[in-house]
């Protein structure tokens, strides 16, 4: 699963085309992004510091964007869940 083989490394989800590759559309994607805040302190003094924080935000682009997306996904996905199944395996 870790995408090494020659038959099927290249190898992608194929999808009904349902809509023009070029046409736009918007999705629900989870994101990281560092944000500046502000602590008082117990003397009154103002201390800044910095926090990563994740928000799922809309993203927007076009359909061939989305399914190329989901393909990067799907490829994380695989080899997470090979790692897991191998584990438990092993475990057993």
């Amino acid at each position: 699963m870790y995408r090494q083989c020659h038959a099927c490394s290249l190898k992608s989800i194929a999808f009904a085309h349902c809509t023009p590759d070029d046409s736009p559309v918007s999705w629900w994607a989870w994101t990281s992004k560092s944000e500046e805040r502000v602590k008082r302190q117990a003397n009154g003094q103002k201390v800044k510091f910095t926090v990563r924080i994740t928000l799922k935000q809309t993203q927007t682009g076009t359909c061939a964007d989305l399914r190329e997306a989901f393909n990067e996904e799907v490829k994380q996905y695989c080899v997470h869940r090979y790692n897991i199944v191998k584990q438990y395996n092993e475990l057993s």
